[in-house]
């Protein structure tokens, strides 16, 4: 028998350099071997896994966990040094791929050393978001079933989670003391024609969850439920982030059954002491709220479709790939200004806004000439 450790990384090793003492280890195939006259420590070649594959104590310590290390030390009741010398191996080729360790047998996770989940950034008086929105009129989160989508961000992004919430601000309730049952029927008791004060966790700016009271056309117009999510646009740049990040776009597409949805990055933030804050040159999602009134112009990383726009936009259809009724177009590197709209083309002009989206007292709403809801006002 052995004892063992795990590696769940951003990287795969990808050579003897990640190893402590390199000159120590012998290969063999694809292991590495550091061998002594009681004991042995042999390291397995990085493995590619599934986001299913990952254990939820390791995904919710690294973002965009990709790979699978395996280390192990016989016999099992091996001296203390040894188990020294692996707890030391793990860490230093943790460290090199941007891993975490996990220890089974204990059911231990440990960061080693300079490894953070997000590194947080200073103050800026003009910062970007990457905008994550979906509209949906029909599913579980539609008609005030909001678990499976608590479930997503507690094993993708737990940061998404309310840190405190309430009906006003500064809101009253404490999540980590109140727990998860309470929030959700906080929700069902308070949210329905409201807005919920959401504060998240760093590196997460916003969330917003709106349910009207009755979903469709009301006197000022169309409403549709929506959820979005805003996320410094700053982990991007930080390992693991943008894997994680569509992981949790698909994730939440599936949970939340949109007719549209998509991923933009919007500017003009400032952040300062952990919030986010409007100023005049702050970009607007181009749908306002939950007022929807036609399918918006890009440039969007993302774009996810259902019904019925799925069969009412052929084009998209068609160059879009299909995941269990909803058709995804992504664009590779959320980074840079890639749009998927140059991939699938815009919106055609039957099924597309208007005009921009404002304030129904402010700007009267327009609607397109293909429009699938019926009529959006009543009288």
């Amino acid at each position: 028998m052995s004892y063992d450790l795990q590696i769940w990384s951003v990287r795969p090793a990808p050579s003897s350099d990640v190893l402590p003492k390199p000159t120590t280890w012998i290969a063999d195939g694809q292991l590495w071997m550091h061998e002594r006259r009681d004991w042995q420590v042999v390291v397995g070649p990085s493995v590619k896994v599934l986001p299913e594959d990952v254990p939820e104590t390791a995904a919710q310590a690294l973002p965009g966990i990709g790979y699978l290390t395996e280390l192990n030390l016989s016999p099992i009741d091996a001296p203390e040094t040894a188990r020294k010398f692996l707890s030391g191996s793990a860490a230093a080729i943790a460290k090199a791929i941007h891993g975490v360790v996990f220890d089974p047998q204990a059911d231990q996770v440990t960061l080693p050393s300079g490894i953070k989940r997000f590194a947080r950034p200073g103050a800026s008086e003009s910062t970007g978001v990457i905008s994550m929105s979906w509209w949906f009129i029909e599913g579980p989160a539609a008609r005030g079933e909001f678990g499976p989508l608590l479930d997503v961000l507690k094993a993708v992004l737990p940061e998404g989670l309310p840190r405190r919430y309430g009906s006003f601000e500064p809101p009253e309730h404490v999540f980590a003391e109140t727990g998860r049952e309470h929030f959700l029927t906080f929700l069902s008791e308070h949210l329905k024609g409201q807005i919920v004060v959401w504060y998240p966790s760093a590196p997460v700016a916003h969330v917003h969850l709106g349910l009207p009271e009755n979903i469709g056309a009301s006197k000022r117009g169309f409403r549709s439920a929506y959820f979005t999510l805003d996320i410094d646009a700053e982990v991007l740049s930080q390992a693991g982030w943008q894997t994680a990040l569509k992981h949790l776009w698909h994730s939440l597409s599936h949970v939340l059954q949109p007719f549209y949805g998509d991923v933009r990055t919007l500017t003009g933030y400032r952040r300062n002491r952990g919030r986010y804050w409007l100023t005049r040159s702050t970009q607007r999602h181009p749908v306002t709220a939950w007022w929807w009134c036609g399918l918006p112009r890009g440039p969007a990383h993302a774009v996810v479709l259902g019904k019925p726009y799925d069969e009412l936009w052929r084009a998209f259809a068609d160059k879009a790939v299909a995941e269990s009724g909803l058709l995804f177009a992504d664009s590779d590197d959320w980074r840079v200004a890639q749009d998927a709209f140059e991939y699938v083309e815009e919106p055609p002009p039957d099924l597309r806004q208007v005009n921009q989206a404002g304030w129904p007292d402010v700007v009267p709403r327009e609607y397109p000439v293909n429009w699938p809801f019926g009529p959006p006002r009543l009288p």
